[in-house]
């Protein structure tokens, strides 16, 4: 997540010329993401405020796996080779509605609650 959030770091002179802001959305979702793992899973099992029972791992594997399928399907989305072809309003348009298709399929899950209220999605 930290490299994703990176790598869009290219962009931001392109989105610049023609006045875009899609960059902040695009980092804030990354950066939103690694947050979440790092603080909300990871701290939680390190101070033990998360049990490692049976129903907790089973709740931590289905939180994991849903960030992972959508960071999979981000990818699939977004590759360096359709980049290089598309203009920043595509990439703006596209992540919107990218970013606007996972929360909505994941409408109860914490960290997509509140990114739908946070992005307005």
């Amino acid at each position: 997540m930290k490299v994703g959030e990176e790598s869009f770091v290219f962009l931001n002179s392109d989105f610049k010329e023609v006045q875009l802001s899609s960059t902040d959305l695009i980092y804030n979702v990354f950066k939103d993401m690694y947050t979440y793992i790092s603080v909300e899973i990871t701290d939680d099992i390190l101070s033990n405020k998360v049990s490692l029972e049976k129903e907790s791992r089973n709740q931590l594997i289905k939180d994991i796996g849903v960030l992972k399928q959508d960071l999979e399907y981000i990818d699939s989305q977004f590759n360096e080779d359709i980049l290089k072809e598309q203009s920043p309003k595509w990439i703006e348009n596209k992540w919107k509605e990218l970013i606007g298709e996972i929360v909505n399929r994941n409408a109860d899950y914490k960290l997509y609650e509140r990114m739908k209220t946070k992005y307005n999605l």
